[in-house]
């Protein structure tokens, strides 16, 4: 089955508090899997805000942060089945904290296991190149989670991006991913970045890719013997 993008949800949040809540895209069900990235920016270079998934959600590899100095940007991404419940994200810093979230929904996904293969995280001025992946399962499709500093949108060749901001306006999060199906050892880096100069910007990307759903079985058919 060929992986498709459905649908995306984001928000903007200044000072979201301990919990933020997001809303999942239109069309989330059971059969679809959703995939959500934090960026969360504070005036610190301490004690970088850490989010942490309800029930029903996971990990897309781990957490990061960087900071510039005087400011930090964290990078958090998780993914869930599209029925999920529990939409409620706790910070860990409520201080000074600024927020987006960006989430995108797809359908032909591997429903128990979505994620083909992670990257490390990677940090950046105003382009970086995410970690190179290998491509495990044919037809995958290569996604890159951002989050920017100084709130610019993050784009990438070939990418296409469900993030807090519509273009050229702010974004400090992002779900970019690459409709063209990768095949099995596809490998490389991919650029991503902003297209503004804005000193000390920090962008943070988090590559990995989406697993398809294998071909449906056959039924068995059962013998009726009289």
């Amino acid at each position: 089955m060929a992986i498709a993008h459905v649908a995306d949800s984001s928000a903007d949040l200044n000072a979201p508090g301990g919990t933020t809540t997001i809303a999942l895209p239109a069309g989330s069900t059971g059969a679809r899997v959703v995939v959500v990235a934090f960026g969360s920016t504070r005036n610190s270079t301490t004690n970088p805000n850490v989010v942490s998934a309800p029930a029903g959600w996971n990990a897309i590899g781990s957490g990061f942060s960087a900071n510039d100095g005087t400011n930090e940007v964290s990078l958090y991404g998780f993914w869930a089945l599209g029925s999920v419940a529990a939409l409620g994200f706790t910070n860990s810093q409520t201080s000074g904290l600024k927020q987006g979230w960006a989430a995108a929904l797809f359908s032909g996904v591997d429903l128990s296991t979505p994620i083909d293969v992670v990257g490390t995280g990677a940090t950046g001025s105003a382009g970086l190149n995410a970690a190179s992946i290998t491509i495990v399962t044919a037809n995958a499709w290569d996604v890159v989670l951002t989050a920017d500093l100084n709130h610019h949108e993050v784009t990438g060749t070939g990418l296409t991006a469900a993030d807090n901001g519509a273009t050229p306006a702010n974004a400090s999060a992002g779900v970019l991913y690459n409709t063209t199906p990768k095949s099995t050892g596809a490998t490389g880096t991919q650029n991503v970045g902003i297209s503004v100069s804005d000193p000390g910007d920090i962008v943070a990307a988090l590559r990995f890719a989406l697993r398809p759903a294998g071909p449906p079985r056959p039924h068995m058919m059962q013998a009726c013997f009289l």
